[in-house]
């Protein structure tokens, strides 16, 4: 609620199968200009193949009018992501829907909108490029090519530059123009959120520069400064700013800030409402525009790979999922949910081992791929399992003297005999085996090596690893027979 004017979006989605979910949407309040907007949505999602496809039925509920709009995306070659967007609309404008694709003004409009983006260096470099087909009833079509550059420096910053060349055929005034923006982002810079950027336009039109500086200032946990300083540096526009105070408490939202020697308080909701184990679950986040999944870390005690009474819940664990870290960590129930999982996307959720805070921990998998779907939160079991090191030495044996020898091959193997790792003797003779479950192995000196050595060595050891004494040391002796 903002000086009068209320936007309220309610948003219910369900998954009908693992592959198809169905939703509806209604949103009420205006649009930029102030005109009023209220529509009513039917959405179908599926996950087929790889390939993302939406499909959404829209009924004006201002104005006589319908749409219809349609994306899908998939992956290709393995990194690479490409996207098709298409839109009909008769007899409303609606500039709500699908922030991806410029608004709506006219009727009867036809939007074809392809974006193709490359992750590079570990997704620290991200480019998308995008080829944009719009067609008017009247006439008018535009075209239109777009960069977008996302770099992200470890630690330090994000860098984001935006091109966009625009052509507009029109029968009175045909003409070309050129958009561009960049933010540089400083999010390390704790208590303080620093964000630099630029917009700029150049068209036949007096061209337009404008820089600006904005950012937040932690005073308190739920407290926080907010700022925007704002100059054009081409038309005579005054310099403008704006400054106030945000409030965070529960779902809600507060604000009080001047706006160009205005006074102005604002009052926001997001609320979002799912089931999890049967149980409801409410969100800051739309959770009907990502996938849910509810994430359970514990120590496997009897490594069936499920949180069981017997095992032990591990609180205060982070998760990253995909390219995104979560700020939030496990609870004291070793539970978190996560709510910004891509839809219908394969990815990969994994614990971050720093965070278990024990070196003798290691997680069960290296990672757990899921695919999400809205209105259906998934289960991730990520268990963690108590590990030992068996560390030893290898002597070379003779009637003169014993001393350590290097190369000689040492196998771990299970009781069923099956080898689960081998290490090679150092200089001195030292190996190891570290970040073993606690259980059951056999050690032995490799056969195949000591048959083409012709030499015997010591028989076979038995270890058993235990909470109570995760380290074990062998020695084995190798002489000639």
């Amino acid at each position: 609620l903002q000086l009068g004017q209320n936007n309220i979006q309610l948003e219910m989605d369900y998954g009908v199968s693992k592959l198809v979910s169905v939703g509806t949407t209604f949103s009420h309040g205006p649009l930029k200009d102030g005109r009023p907007s209220e529509y009513a949505m039917m959405s179908i999602r599926s996950g087929i193949g790889g390939v993302y496809n939406r499909m959404d039925g829209v009924k004006s509920l201002y104005q006589p009018g319908y749409g219809f709009q349609h994306m899908f995306q998939s992956r290709f070659l393995g990194a690479e992501v490409s996207g098709l967007y298409g839109r009909y609309f008769d007899g409303f404008t609606s500039n709500r829907l699908y922030d991806a694709i410029s608004p709506i003004t006219e009727n009867g409009d036809l939007n074809i909108r392809h974006l193709f983006a490359l992750p590079l260096f570990n997704r620290r470099i991200n480019h998308t490029l995008g080829f944009g087909i719009k067609n008017h009833q009247s006439g008018e079509s535009h075209q239109d090519v777009s960069s977008r550059l996302y770099l992200t420096i470890p630690w330090l910053a994000s860098f984001t530059h935006a091109l966009t060349a625009t052509s507009i055929n029109n029968t009175q005034h045909p003409f070309n123009f050129i958009q561009g923006s960049f933010i540089m982002g400083f999010s390390q810079l704790k208590p303080v959120n620093l964000r630099l950027g630029m917009t700029y336009e150049a068209s036949p039109t007096p061209q337009f520069l404008q820089s600006n500086i904005s950012g937040d200032f932690d005073l308190l946990a739920n407290l926080a400064l907010r700022f925007r300083l704002t100059q054009n540096h081409i038309l005579s526009d005054p310099f403008s700013y704006i400054i106030g105070l945000q409030h965070r408490f529960y779902q809600t939202t507060a604000f009080i800030e001047i706006r160009d020697n205005t006074f102005q308080f604002g009052l926001s909701l997001l609320l979002g409402l799912g089931f999890v184990d049967n149980k409801p679950f409410v969100s800051q986040n739309t959770l009907t525009q990502y996938g849910l999944a509810n994430v359970k870390a514990f120590i496997d005690t009897d490594q069936d790979h499920h949180m069981s009474e017997q095992d032990i819940p591990l609180p205060n664990v982070q998760i990253d999922a995909g390219i995104i870290r979560i700020s939030e960590r496990t609870n004291q129930k070793g539970e978190l949910m996560l709510t910004h999982i891509p839809l219908y996307q394969p990815t990969s959720v994994r614990i971050q081992e720093r965070s278990l805070g024990d070196p003798y921990l290691m997680p069960l998998n290296d990672f757990v791929s899921i695919q999400t779907r809205p209105g259906s939160p998934v289960e991730i079991m990520l268990p963690v399992v108590e590990t030992g090191e068996i560390e030893g030495v290898v002597r070379m044996v003779s009637p003169e003297d014993e001393r350590p020898v290097s190369g000689v091959d040492i196998h771990v193997l299970d009781l069923d005999g099956n080898i689960l790792a081998t290490q090679q003797s150092e200089f001195d003779g030292f190996f190891l085996f570290d970040r073993l479950p606690l259980g059951d192995y056999k050690l032995k000196v490799s056969d195949v090596q000591m048959d083409k050595l012709e030499k015997v060595a010591s028989a076979p050891q038995m270890i058993t690893l235990t909470s109570d004494s995760p380290v074990q040391y062998v020695g084995f002796k190798i002489e000639s027979p």
